[in-house]
């Protein structure tokens, strides 16, 4: 997927708050290839006048999409996510990344 479109798709989901479950219109929910990917993304106060956004992208199906994916993510953001982690389980993973952008 070209980064243009993950940005303008990110860029049209709601924010979701932490904690609570989002709706459909707070989710960008995808099939990929022989993966599946979620995106959401949350405005999180830093103090009185400061805020930023993050991302958080899972993604589970086979490696090789689930990698691809990643990259494609990474490249649209610009960087390397700030977090990433694995859900793993006998029959499948789920990796889970999230990206800080400042407001």
């Amino acid at each position: 997927m070209r980064p243009e479109i993950i940005k303008e798709k990110i860029l049209d989901i709601d924010f979701s708050r932490l904690g609570e479950e989002p709706t459909d219109e707070q989710i960008w929910e995808e099939n990929d290839g022989s993966a599946h990917f979620k995106v959401t993304r949350h405005q999180l106060n830093r103090g009185i006048s400061e805020c930023f956004t993050m991302i958080s992208l899972s993604v589970s199906g086979a490696s090789e999409d689930r990698i691809r994916i990643q990259n494609e993510f990474t490249t649209a953001m610009g960087r390397q996510p700030d977090v990433l982690d694995t859900f793993e389980r006998e029959n499948y993973s789920v990796d889970f990344f999230i990206w800080r952008v400042d407001s």
